[in-house]
């Protein structure tokens, strides 16, 4: 799997989390203009609404943007992602580096994901990474 800019740690795990119409988007107010952008990436070839939400808002089957003061020490456009069965966590100090943590999300997505259009037929899996 080949992502650029080659990520400092990318590590694999067991499993897959598959994009579904039940897919929904959790993110905090300051990381709304991620959601829409990371909607908007998803939904034109997929054909799936995928709901934003509030960050506080329980789901299964989610991509949560979210900010973490904590890690500062990846500098303002570090992230960290995490993809798991059940969710997609990608949180970073600062909304840049959501961002680019999206950018990674893409990468890790079946190549149709670039279509601005409907693809049928098509499974929008994700490995399982940390």
């Amino acid at each position: 799997m080949d992502i650029i800019p080659l990520p400092e740690k990318l590590e694999h795990k067991d499993g897959e989390l598959n994009i579904t119409p039940e897919t929904s988007i959790l993110t905090d107010t300051a990381n709304r203009w991620n959601a829409d952008y990371l909607r908007g990436l998803l939904s034109a070839p997929t054909g799936f609404p995928l709901q934003i939400n509030n960050a506080d808002h329980p789901a299964k089957n989610i991509i949560n943007l979210r900010l973490d003061s904590r890690l500062k020490g990846l500098g303002s456009e570090g992230y960290r992602l995490e993809v798991k069965p059940d969710s997609i966590v990608i949180e970073a100090p600062g909304i840049t580096g959501v961002f680019y943590g999206i950018q990674t999300l893409r990468q890790l997505l079946p190549i149709e994901i670039e279509e601005r259009g409907p693809v049928s037929g098509k499974d929008w899996r994700v490995p399982c990474v940390l």
